[in-house]
């Protein structure tokens, strides 16, 4: 018996306490932990079949959009070759979807290109695509017809092959295998019967021509159709019997697709089929066969989610059963682990512990401790060890909550405590993969308030602290727990709404949001409200990445606020494009005075009861050496926007000057200058001294000068407008309210304004005296004109009719088409010269 043990006592005397239990140990857990290894590569093999399946799922569901597309494109070309234009907008913007589609089908080929093998198939459909594009002749559109059905075709059949490589055709559950083929297989086939139907009826519509041959394709294909219904209905009748769950979503669909299908059917037959004559336009049965067809995809859509929901949820069950195995290991090496530890520190408890206390320390955990129970010598070495270990964590404690504070600073805002920018892009990123990873949509919200600047320069930067630290208060009530909000800078915040189901839910918290802001705030002793302007993006369809979704929502918050405060605005495509052509607007436009591409025109005013002329208006004009006259309701307002105005004003005014003097050169010194001021100009700082630097340069009489200014710009800042419009008296120069009665002026402060003269807005004197109001109001302005002792100008006189209604009611001055349009600087001259204008 010795002799039997004696090769393992001697292995044992050879290895330490730890090797020992450490070799029993793994002799007890290596078979069952073989036994589960083999069973987890089993469930790994299973996991990676269903997500091959899922791959090809997502694939099919690019080449279903792609053919989607494609079809409305047959449809809307064959019609637009058969000689009905109405299509050619609308084949521009199907182009650009169907390109879209390949380029998702192009990263498709990347990403699973190895697995489902579909280039050979896409790349000869993409050459047919090429062809069809170059088609613009009607004499070949039958072959544009051909050649979108053998696209299609190969689409259809690009989707049975990925069905094939990836698995779902293979697949030995009823319930998805049945889901796809009816929704995949059989119902694409249905589709295109009903695309080339759709395409085929609307050519006859467009060219009004009905051939034997084309009556024999539509009875085939009409037979077809029925055909088709019949055994997709059938497909998903096993479905219903597999999962009576699926009945309620899918049925409904479909009975509305079959009615959809009769009713163009029907539509066929009356309208084409057994007409007598063609009159049913060429849109309107391409609408009609659309709505079905758009229906059977919309099955599709509801369809291939379900697939991918019932490939997830055997995923996850195979991913819990692997768990469950590993569970059953980990907890039978921790048994073993625990007992053997028992009996270890029973044997050496007092070194043991040392060692490990001191490897714990070296590894950075300063908890480690030992406690000993023996009294001989390590007892004081592990005393030792304890207060060394204890004055490590102090120092480490006092490090680590340091660490704490610099990354809370890091993270978040000082002034209102909550996440900072920084913060907000580590967060977004996060909830993008999260998106991506789920197919979940996600919000920004991007939040700028209303008039903050006026709070800081009027009340004080404490006061405008306070108002952002409310407003941080206000948007992180609990009515927002499902967003994080985050302050960006200034007064500008974002939100993310992590997981929405659609915009509407987005711009319900948006309002939410303003409706919370709307609230009065007290700042010291002053009450207000702040209100807001928030752009929306949503992840994926604005934008897939950090930037995209944080510029598009910046640009739509943008577009609010021009919009007026306190409102919101989704983003949308055109967004971009009306930026980028705002852009390039703007790029030409401070090139345009470099270029002497402005000019000026000059409109003249009269005195009524006269005749005479009394003062030329000057307006500039821009003529683009591509776009030609460029309206001034175009580039004005950018050139606002940007300050541009500020140097496009100062030449205005010096050109005016200039040809001013020309005319007193010349003998015409009877006629003063009026120049438009822009709010720009006006609520600069250096205005006043501006104005009197180009007076002086110019050589000009400030006698002769008008400005002309409106409502709104004298109403932003009452005192200070009245302030600069009493230094520009003081130099002798007229003023006037441009545009009287459509801004937003008070009677009460017109009375302190040092005006020379009102100008009757145009929208009221075009329909005097026939419209009542118009009347009314036109001889309350001149009647407020005169009691204030103000000259009267009106606008926009076009009739005699309205000259003498004028007269009649002595008004000063009118100014017009009647009179005389705007003209160039030589023209001008002449008609001042000659003096060649007729008032009745």
């Amino acid at each position: 018996m010795k002799n039997w043990l004696l090769p393992a006592t001697v292995l044992m005397n050879r290895l330490n306490y730890m090797q020992k239990f450490f070799l029993i140990g793994l002799l007890l857990v290596l078979p069952s932990g073989l036994f589960i290894t083999l069973l987890i590569g089993n469930i790994n093999k299973e996991i990676g079949s269903l997500i091959k399946e899922r791959q090809g799922l997502e694939y099919i569901t690019g080449v279903s959009h792609f053919i989607e597309d494609l079809q409305l494109h047959r449809g809307m070309k064959n019609a637009y070759l058969h000689g009905d234009p109405s299509f050619e907008q609308q084949l521009t913007s199907k182009r650009v979807d169907i390109e879209k589609d390949i380029q998702q089908i192009r990263a498709l080929n990347q990403r699973y290109g190895g697995v489902l093998q579909p280039e050979t198939r896409f790349n000869q459909m993409m050459d047919d695509w090429e062809l069809i594009k170059d088609i613009k002749s009607m004499t070949d559109a039958n072959l544009s017809f051909s050649l979108h059905s053998e696209i299609i075709s190969q689409s259809i059949a690009l989707t049975e092959h990925v069905s094939s490589t990836s698995g779902l055709k293979t697949d030995r559950h009823n319930e998805s295998y049945n889901l796809v083929d009816g929704l995949i297989g059989k119902l694409l086939v249905m589709l295109e019967h009903l695309g080339q139907t759709r395409g085929i009826a609307s050519g006859i519509a467009a060219d009004k021509q009905f051939g034997i041959d084309l009556k024999t394709q539509l009875t085939v294909l009409r037979g077809l159709i029925r055909s088709a219904l019949d055994i997709v209905k059938g497909s998903l009748n096993i479905i219903y019997e597999e999962d009576p769950s699926l009945k309620q979503p899918i049925k409904r669909q479909m009975d509305a697709i079959e009615q959809g299908i009769n009713q163009f059917i029907y539509w066929l037959d009356t309208e084409i089929m057994n007409a007598n004559s063609l009159q049913i336009s060429s849109p309107a049965i391409f609408e009609i066969g659309t709505s079905s067809i758009q229906m059977g995809f919309e099955l599709q859509h509801t369809g291939l989610p379900i697939i991918d929901h019932l490939l997830q949820d055997r995923i996850e069950a195979w991913v819990r059963q692997r768990m469950m195995f590993l569970a059953i290991l980990t907890i039978a090496c921790l048994v073993v682990a625990y007992l053997f530890l028992g009996l270890y520190r029973s044997v050496i408890h007092s070194v043991h512990a040392l060692n490990d206390a001191s490897s714990r320390l070296a590894e950075g955990d300063l908890t480690a401790r030992v406690r000993l129970n023996s009294q001989d010598e390590l007892l004081s070495v592990g005393t030792a060890y304890n207060h060394m270990a204890e004055a490590f964590e102090s120092i480490w404690s006092e490090r680590k909550a340091h660490e704490e504070q610099l990354k809370y600073r890091a993270y978040h805002d000082q002034l209102t405590g909550l996440p900072n920018r920084v913060n907000f892009q580590e967060q977004l990123h996060a909830h993008l993969g999260d998106g991506k990873r789920l197919d979940r949509m996600l919000a920004i919200l991007f939040i700028d308030l209303d008039r903050f600047k006026i709070v800081n320069d009027t009340l004080g930067h404490k006061a405008g602290d306070l108002l952002l630290q409310t407003v941080a208060v206000r948007l992180s009530d609990e009515q927002f727990a499902n967003c994080q909000l985050f302050r960006m800078g200034g007064d500008e915040f974002t939100a993310i709404i992590p997981f929405i189901e659609s915009k509407e839910e987005a711009v319900s918290i948006a309002e939410r949001m303003l409706t919370v802001l709307d609230q009065p705030i007290t700042l010291d002793t002053y009450e207000m409200k702040a209100s807001a302007s928030i752009g929306i993006s949503v992840y994926p369809s604005d934008g897939q990445t950090l930037q995209e979704l944080l510029t598009n929502a910046d640009m739509s918050m943008y577009v609010a606020k021009k919009q007026g405060s306190n409102g919101y605005q989704l983003y949308h495509p055109l967004l971009n494009e009306q930026a980028q052509r705002k852009q390039a607007m703007e790029l030409e436009l401070r090139m345009a005075l470099e270029r002497n591409e402005f000019s000026l025109y000059y409109q003249p005013r009269i005195q009524l009861l006269g005749g005479h002329y009394t003062t030329v208006e000057a307006l500039i004009r821009w003529n683009h050496p591509e776009l030609g006259l460029v309206a001034p309701a175009v580039f004005i307002p950018l050139a606002e926007e940007t300050g541009l105005i500020k140097p496009i004003g100062e030449w205005v005014l010096r050109t005016a000057c200039r040809q001013s003097n020309q005319w007193q050169s010349e003998g015409i010194t009877d006629v003063n200058m009026a120049v438009n001021i822009s709010g720009v100009q006006f609520q600069s700082d250096y205005f006043i001294q501006e104005i009197a630097d180009i007076l002086a340069e110019s050589d000009f009489d400030p006698n002769k000068l008008e400005f002309e200014l409106t409502e709104s710009v004298v109403m932003v800042n009452v005192p200070q407008a009245i302030s600069k419009m009493k230094q520009l008296r003081d130099q002798g120069i007229r003023i006037s309210i441009d545009d009287f009665g459509t801004g937003f002026s008070s009677l009460s402060y017109l009375k302190y304004f040092p005006v020379d003269i009102l100008k009757i807005d145009r929208s009221f004197v075009k329909d005097i005296p026939l419209a009542p109001k118009d009347t009314a109001i036109t001889k309350t302005i001149i009647a407020l004109a005169r009691r204030l002792g103000l000259e009267v100008v009106a606008e926009g006189v076009e009739t005699e009719e309205q000259m003498a209604f004028l007269k009649s009611r002595n008004c000063n001055e009118a100014q017009g088409y009647l009179l005389s349009k705007p003209l160039p600087a030589l023209e001008m001259t002449a008609l001042l010269k000659n003096h060649q204008l007729s008032v009745g």
